[in-house]
């Protein structure tokens, strides 16, 4: 019978991926505000003042909104330009503005923990920092595009879409080719007293459509992480829509499950993964990879964790795929302003394109290459496995930051050797009926 018979290698490392990713890089949702939070004033000569509750009335007063507001650029690599071909919209600095909602008091920092977070990462230090303000009138639109990585301790951002009257303007959400559509204005249609949010990691591609009628007034916050984290109320009559935070204990089992098949690393050996999310890193240089290991992303962090917690002492290397070859290096150095940047890499991985390419792969043959050096160029960095000639930011261009993917790279003991170590895990864990069922059904869906 199928039920008795135990995955194969292919299944086991099938179900693995799949675990992998099944957590969508986003949640959204909707909360219910005090009456004053939705009080809003505005202008740097004359104070203006709007009550969003009464503005899904009384729509003029967001017209003068718009007015008071800027046309906003947006980068498209170290530029910051004015495109209205590619994105029309207006948007409103920080520091002239004044809204009564208190992000921090909402509870929205720790929906961004439930929703993005792992388990262990759920009492991580998170720090909101307010942005802009941008208002999308009929027709405006932004054609798709990339947080600016303005920092090395930002993972993502939060936009909060206020109640006012309006249709269109869906935002679409793409990740590791696929794709979700976060629709405000059904979920605000309607209401009185609640904003829409949306919370998604920064290397996430996001794109607005256009309006058809009304106003799309959102407020947009950076997400920091930070090294202590400080109590926060919970969210007040908070509706989460998506799916929680990546399983780092499925993750766990799943990876348990493949390394104790008899079949896999036998003598032992190296795996390699391509992590899901690229990971913004100063150019000026510095050790990137401490900094990124801090700011691991979902699945990206519940991988690492399950790797610790095995004894398989994983390591993180920036990863780039050239016309000359595929290479991991742990650091960067002799960054140059002119053609590129010389980057110091100190291992080679011949089969290393199965990891960019399957996100995972085993038995990486590494050959000393520590004294080569190769030239890195911004414009021809890989995002999520595609080319791209150039980049689109949603603001500003990217000046002291950029993105670059990341792999890690784990050994495994032999196999013996793994099986006494893990010893009740592997006839526990590894062997659970879920994980199991699982793979079998992954293995029969080939």
């Amino acid at each position: 019978m199928v039920a008795n018979v135990q995955p194969n290698r292919s299944a086991l490392l099938k179900h693995l991926r799949n675990t992998l990713t099944e957590a969508p890089p986003f949640c959204s949702g909707t909360l219910q505000l005090p009456r004053e939070n939705f009080e809003f004033y505005y202008g740097k000569k004359q104070t203006r003042y709007i009550d969003f509750v009464e503005a899904a009335q009384d729509p003029s007063s967001v017209g003068d909104l718009q007015r008071a507001c800027e046309a906003a650029p947006f980068g498209r690599n170290e530029e910051t330009v004015l495109d209205e071909t590619y994105r029309k919209a207006d948007k409103m600095d920080a520091g002239d503005f004044v809204m009564r909602f208190d992000v921090e008091r909402s509870g929205l920092i720790d929906v961004v923990r439930q929703g993005l977070l792992t388990e262990s990462e759920e009492r991580k230090g998170v720090r909101a920092e307010l942005y802009k303000l941008n208002v999308y009138g009929h027709g405006a639109f932004f054609k798709p595009h990339l947080d600016t990585p303005r920092s090395e301790d930002m993972f993502g951002s939060l936009v909060v879409v206020l109640l006012t009257p309006q249709q269109g303007g869906d935002l679409i959400l793409r990740h590791e080719e696929k794709e979700w559509t976060f629709r405000s204005d059904q979920l605000l249609a309607g209401q009185s007293d609640r904003i829409a949010f949306v919370v998604f990691f920064s290397d996430v591609e996001h794109e607005v459509m256009p309006v058809l009628s009304g106003h799309r007034v959102t407020l947009t916050y950076n997400l920091h992480f930070e090294p202590d984290d400080v109590k926060r109320p919970h969210a007040y009559r908070l509706s989460l829509l998506e799916p929680r935070h990546a399983n780092a204990g499925a993750i766990k089992d799943a990876l348990l499950a493949y390394l104790s098949n008899p079949e896999v690393l036998t003598n032992g050996g190296t795996l390699g993964f391509g992590l899901r999310h690229v990971y913004p890193v100063s150019k000026v240089g510095g050790d990137p990879m401490s900094i990124v290991k801090k700011g691991l992303k979902g699945s990206d962090a519940a991988l690492y964790q399950a790797c610790n917690a095995l004894g398989l002492t994983p390591k993180l290397r920036l990863f780039l795929n050239e016309e000359a070859g595929s290479y991991m290096f742990s650091s960067m150095k002799d960054l140059t302003e002119n053609t590129g940047d010389s980057c110091k890499y100190f291992d080679r991985y011949d089969d290393v394109d199965e990891i960019h390419n399957e996100r995972l792969s085993e038995d990486l043959e590494a050959a000393d290459a520590s004294n080569d050096s190769l030239d890195y160029g911004y414009g021809r960095r890989s995002l999520n496995g595609t080319q791209s000639a150039y980049v689109c930011y949603d603001n500003d261009a990217c000046l002291d930051h950029f993105y670059v993917e990341v792999a890690l790279v784990a050994q495994a003991k032999l196999i013996h050797e793994r099986l006494a170590e893990w010893g009740a895990e592997v006839a526990g864990d590894a062997q659970d009926e879920k994980v199991q069922d699982s793979a079998r059904k992954a293995d029969l869906s080939e």
